[in-house]
């Protein structure tokens, strides 16, 4: 299952959103590390061995996603809903640690 997100910066929090239709929220498994936020999950296949598809395009199973975190957060402050289908993650900028730059001398 392929997890669609948007990530957008406030001035004092990112958030990210996430589409999960079909996960409900005990399904969700949610880590943060200082740079990266993981989705992790499993969207359940439905009893349906008696039938014949035409078509069939959702996907069902295990799913991860992770995300690259453009700045550093605040990680023991993040609060996760879910409602409709997507998930949004709410993490604090931390404004006390700036992040830190290594120059690369080219030659």
């Amino acid at each position: 299952m392929i997890v669609r997100v948007d990530v957008y910066a406030l001035d004092e929090q990112l958030v990210i959103e996430a589409e999960l239709p079909g996960v409900m929220a005990d399904e969700i498994d949610l880590s943060i590390s200082e740079t990266t936020l993981t989705i992790r999950g499993e969207r359940p296949k439905p009893d349906d061995v008696a039938r014949k598809y035409e078509v069939r395009e959702r996907h069902f199973g295990r799913f991860e996603r992770c995300v690259l975190l453009p700045c550093t957060v605040d990680r023991m402050s993040v609060v996760a809903t879910q409602r409709d289908g997507v998930l949004v993650v709410q993490v604090p900028k931390d404004g006390r640690r700036k992040p830190r730059v290594v120059p690369i001398p080219v030659h």
